[in-house]
């Protein structure tokens, strides 16, 4: 008998389309996240898979080529620090027993053993009214603020530490919006403790301090420091909250801003 050959032909165009369209924007995205130093995540709690973006595996030290990937639970939790695992548990608890928004810092260990710290928000994905069937979220990677804000408030612990101990204060005064912060040495040098202290401090308030003697000079020399931009140094008396007078020694510095205006003192 003859041969024959059977077939059929089934018009694909509209899933090449469908494809090549989901291959554009997941190269986008990745561009996108890559650009601005983001990663975006989906959790599934009915197969417990996790999807990364190609943003969140270059933030956990992978390389996948503008590709999304597959993990289990257990694959994605070995980049948990393991202090942080209670945490992670209790924010995908919290979001079960209410399905809201939540941030969360979380510090992670990327694939060649790296800690870093990566801030997000998770919302979770719910079909209809009933329990979240899983989340949707996006992190970035804050290590380098995170270690700045360490910094920051360890220097002011140790300038604290320092000022109570030597008995001196620092301030600043940002002359265009009329702003003046004190340190907390320089409100203890002023008689105030942590609770007594005024709301806001002003030049007004500042003026309020001075010897009555001392409150014409006290404006001239304001004056004269903008006008000659240079450093300052003198002494001059004060009245405490409680109305002691004490002599204070001031030293400091005026800040300009590129076209030399005064913006800022110091002292």
């Amino acid at each position: 008998g003859q041969s024959r050959l059977v077939g059929a032909t089934v018009d694909v165009t509209e899933e090449r389309r469908l494809l090549q369209n989901l291959r554009r924007s997941e190269a986008l995205l990745s561009q996108a996240e890559k650009a601005i130093g983001y990663g975006n995540f989906e959790v599934d709690f009915t197969t417990n898979a996790i999807i990364w973006s190609a943003g969140m595996a270059r933030l956990l030290g992978y390389d996948i080529d503008g590709q999304t990937q597959t993990l289990t639970l257990e694959e994605a939790l070995r980049h948990n620090a393991p202090e942080y695992l209670t945490g992670m548990t209790a924010m995908v608890e919290r979001l079960l027993s209410k399905p809201e928004p939540v941030e969360f810092k979380h510090r992670i260990l990327r694939r060649d053993g790296q800690r870093r710290v990566l801030a997000g928000q998770a919302v979770p994905r719910a079909k209809a009214q009933s329990q979240p069937v899983g989340l949707l979220g996006s992190v970035r990677d804050v290590t380098e603020q995170e270690a700045a804000a360490e910094r920051l408030e360890k220097q002011e612990y140790l300038l604290n530490e320092a000022e109570s101990l030597l008995n001196f204060g620092s301030w600043e005064w940002h002359v265009t919006t009329g702003e003046i912060v004190w340190s907390e040495g320089l409100y203890a040098v002023f008689g105030y403790g942590p609770d007594d202290r005024p709301k806001r401090i002003t030049f007004e308030v500042y003026r309020q301090h001075l010897h009555p003697d001392e409150v014409e000079t006290a404006l001239r020399r304001s004056t004269e420091v903008m006008r000659e931009k240079g450093t300052f140094e003198g002494e001059y008396r004060i009245l405490t909250r409680d109305g002691q007078v004490r002599w204070v020694h001031e030293k400091g510095s005026v800040v300009t801003d590129d076209r030399g205006e005064v913006v800022r003192l110091m002292g």
